[in-house]
């Protein structure tokens, strides 16, 4: 964003000729490192987490904590823009230690960088969620699962319904599921509209 300095993360890992460690930006191989270590205490939690059925805050805390919640927010916006390629080698990583933790953390992930090919959002919008992620590690996902309507990318239309009304809208309807819902801070919710115009 024009006007705010680019605030970089650094590892502090040793400097690979042996040297004193110093501080370097973050690299693909730096997040992995990092992933990996997140991965091994998110194991430890797991196979609780599975038999109560309970959420994994502790690990979203975590990654809120080492960034990564903004790990594919575009750079004009505070991010690491990191691509697709780069960014599911982290999420790999993640996924050994706790698949279910890994795959909601990407649920988040990919609005940025699918909002950056479609322009979905309004840019204030945009721009909120950009910022609520890199200053707070606030998460998005969007509310789209509903009984019976199928994957929206393959063409199901949602039941809910989106109605205009002075000062806003009214939104009908029943989404069956939302992964991240107890910590997500913005919920789009994916409707058709009740009418054409």
């Amino acid at each position: 964003m024009p006007g705010r300095a680019e605030k970089v993360e650094y590892s502090n890992l040793p400097a690979s000729d042996g040297q004193a460690a110093r501080l370097r930006p973050m690299s693909e191989r730096d997040w992995v490192a990092t992933a990996a270590s997140l991965a091994e205490r998110f194991a430890e939690r797991a196979a609780q987490h599975d038999r109560e059925g309970s959420f994994p805050h502790e690990n979203f805390a975590e990654l809120r904590e080492a960034g990564f919640m903004k790990l594919t927010v575009p750079r004009s916006h505070g991010g690491f823009e990191l691509p697709l390629s780069r960014f599911v080698r982290v999420q790999e990583a993640l996924a050994q230690g706790d698949g279910s933790t890994a795959l909601s953390l990407n649920m988040h992930l990919i609005r940025f960088g699918a909002e950056r090919e479609s322009h979905l959002y309004p840019p204030e919008w945009f721009e909120e969620l950009c910022r609520g992620a890199v200053e707070e590690g606030r998460l998005v996902n969007t509310a789209a699962t509903e009984e019976g309507l199928g994957s929206p990318a393959g063409g199901g239309i949602p039941e809910t319904t989106a109605t205009a009304v002075e000062g806003g809208w009214v939104l009908e309807g029943r989404k069956t599921f939302v992964t991240l819902a107890p910590e997500l801070w913005y919920m789009p919710v994916l409707a058709r509209l009740d009418s054409p115009d």
